[in-house]
């Protein structure tokens, strides 16, 4: 029995793949550029403040494919403790993401 056809017709499957890598092409570039950055920084913003830090992002965008990046990222607990901090990135991975498991890649460039 024979579970694969030995011989394609590659003029059938040419357009088909195309079509396919196009596709998600265009919905990458699409995710990404449609990413809400602001929406993420309001977030981080909203969930430092629960846990009695004080954020100040002079500048947020996407960064990588599932990811974040801030500049000029200052860091206050309110007891004149403040980090400054020049660049953040913080990106899912995407293998462990498909796996159902949630793997966060962190990149900080500090004073």
């Amino acid at each position: 029995m024979k579970l694969l056809p030995t011989d394609l017709d590659w003029n059938v499957w040419k357009p088909r793949l195309a079509y396919g890598g196009f596709t998600l092409i265009a919905f990458l570039l699409a995710l990404r550029w449609t990413f809400p950055a602001e929406a993420v920084k309001e977030r981080l913003i909203y969930e430092a403040g629960l846990r009695g830090w004080q954020i100040d992002v002079e500048h947020v965008s996407a960064g990588g494919f599932l990811g974040v990046e801030a500049e000029g990222v200052k860091l206050d607990n309110g007891s004149g403790l403040a980090i400054p901090i020049e660049s953040v990135t913080a990106s899912l991975r995407l293998l462990p993401l498909l796996a159902g498991r949630r793997r966060v890649a962190f990149d900080a460039r500090i004073y």
